[in-house]
């Protein structure tokens, strides 16, 4: 099923309006591309006040999620893929390689262009959580509240899959001195 899904960005405040998101370049988990949130703001406001001392802006724009994508967060045969690269690779090499090179060996054999990565990586905010009540079970699962997923798209625009847009979304109020 394709859904549009909507993608907030946080970026260091400036004084005029950005019409690109950022490409990231350095220290890319994902590899290098456009990186948005998605769904959540509460992730991009978090990121904005963590690595842009509170200095910031929120951008937003969205996509399809399609069958075009790298997806690690609901496709389990992607999952499956992911752990079997990691697998042969410390089998043959016996050495440490990061997710950003796993991740374009395995764009280079899906048979697909790949317009997106998406992972989930958890929370920023684990304690906002809540328990699942299930009957006779000693457990009960977890789910959060907000999801931290993070989408990589390695261009933009990308009309493929309807990441065309972008615009300011909230600004904070810059703290001056």
């Amino acid at each position: 099923m394709i859904q549009k899904i909507i993608l907030y960005q946080a970026v260091r405040y400036e004084h005029k309006t950005r019409t690109k998101p950022i490409y990231a370049t350095d220290k890319t988990w994902l590899g290098e591309g456009y990186y948005f949130w998605e769904h959540e703001i509460a992730n991009a406001h978090h990121w904005g006040k963590v690595h842009y001392s509170n200095r910031y802006c929120i951008y937003q724009s969205s996509y399809q999620n399609t069958e075009e994508g790298l997806d690690l967060v609901d496709n389990h045969e992607h999952l499956d893929m992911l752990e079997k690269y990691i697998r042969q690779i410390k089998e043959r090499i016996q050495k440490s390689v990061d997710l950003a090179q796993i991740i374009t060996l395995i764009c280079k054999h899906v048979p697909k262009s790949v317009h997106y990565i998406r992972i989930d990586t958890g929370s920023f905010f684990p304690n906002e959580r809540f328990l699942l009540p299930v009957p006779n079970k000693q457990f009960s699962p977890q789910l959060y509240a907000k999801r931290l997923v993070q989408v990589c798209f390695p261009s933009f625009p990308c009309p493929e899959i309807g990441l065309t847009d972008y615009q300011l979304y909230e600004e904070t109020t810059p703290v001056i001195g």
